[in-house]
């Protein structure tokens, strides 16, 4: 099993969040609860997890949770079909509303937020709807202004070291304190990112001398790339849970500082191949941040392009 979901916290005692309590608060009385609109710009800080502790805390049955990745369920028809279908659905549980999880909120377009706005509001004594985003900005003002907003900020470190000494006691899994340590420092604030590497370091025991830094990693990642081997490249990034994001500024900031292989791959003395990369990058950096594709698809295109420049 998944550790992060097996771990994942299931009531508030367990959420490790400044604003907790606020939340808590927000949700004694289930009816008349507020929507909520979650902010962090990292990964892994709790977001989808507090949703589904309020849902348990509630007593919103599974089955009137309804969760929608928004980046990619983006479509008008959707807010129109299946969520407004949900919205007005009776609960089955009369004490308790219906709830509709949409993660990456940020990436719905202005048109969409504005259907969803009218949906908030004609809905909310029935349904309660929680969104997560990463930049507050790209939500309108309308929903913003019906949303009780929340931001995630840096858990702490000291509590997420205890609640990692937990998982590998529990999981009977062998550690130091000085591994721990090195895990959240290399994957702070991500938790998830964390518990992650506790399962995959798990069967050896984990020691400082076995914990790869994300660095080299990237390092692998770039020398496939060198080797012209782009989809074991594109492979390895999504088998070592690599961000794509990330991985693209390394590559490119790697690639730029690396005078062996540009003199060697070099076609031109004008720098033509520098231009189009430079060029490429700022494209797929700007398609990745505004969340209009997925960031895997974004990756591949990149590398393609890579292997395409300095073939």
């Amino acid at each position: 099993m998944i550790l992060f979901e097996k771990y994942r916290p299931q009531t508030f005692g367990e959420i490790i969040h400044d604003q907790k309590d606020t939340i808590q608060q927000e949700t004694q009385n289930p009816l008349a609860m507020p929507h909520f609109l979650f902010i962090s710009r990292s990964p892994g800080t709790g977001k989808t997890s507090m949703a589904h502790v309020i849902r348990r805390a509630i007593g919103t049955p599974i089955s009137n949770f309804m969760i929608l990745n928004s980046s990619e369920d983006r479509k008008l028809d959707t807010i129109r079909g299946k969520v407004l279908d949900f919205a007005r659905s009776k609960s089955t549980n009369p004490d308790a509303p219906r709830i509709i999880l949409m993660d990456e909120a940020d990436g719905m377009l202005s048109q969409t937020q504005n259907a969803l706005r009218n949906i908030m509001e004609t809905y909310s004594s029935n349904c309660k709807f929680i969104l997560t985003a990463n930049y507050e900005n790209k939500i309108i003002d309308p929903i913003r202004s019906r949303c009780s907003v929340i931001y995630f900020t840096e858990p702490n470190k000291e509590q997420v070291f205890q609640r990692l000494k937990y998982i590998c006691e529990q999981e009977k899994v062998t550690y130091t304190d000085e591994a721990l340590a090195k895990i959240i420092s290399l994957n702070y604030p991500d938790m998830r990112a964390m518990i992650n590497e506790i399962q995959r370091l798990a069967i050896k025991g984990i020691t400082v001398e076995i914990i790869r830094s994300p660095t080299h990693l990237e390092e692998e990642f770039y020398g496939l790339l060198k080797a012209k081997r782009p989809f074991d490249a594109r492979k390895f990034a999504v088998d070592k849970g690599l961000d794509p994001e990330s991985l693209v500024h390394y590559c490119f900031e790697r690639t730029l500082g690396d005078d062996k292989f540009l003199l060697t791959h070099s076609r031109d003395n004008e720098g033509t191949q520098i231009r189009e990369l430079v060029y490429w990058t700022a494209e797929i950096s700007y398609r990745m941040g505004s969340r209009s594709a997925h960031k895997d698809i974004q990756l591949m295109a990149w590398i393609l392009k890579w292997s395409e420049v300095f073939r």
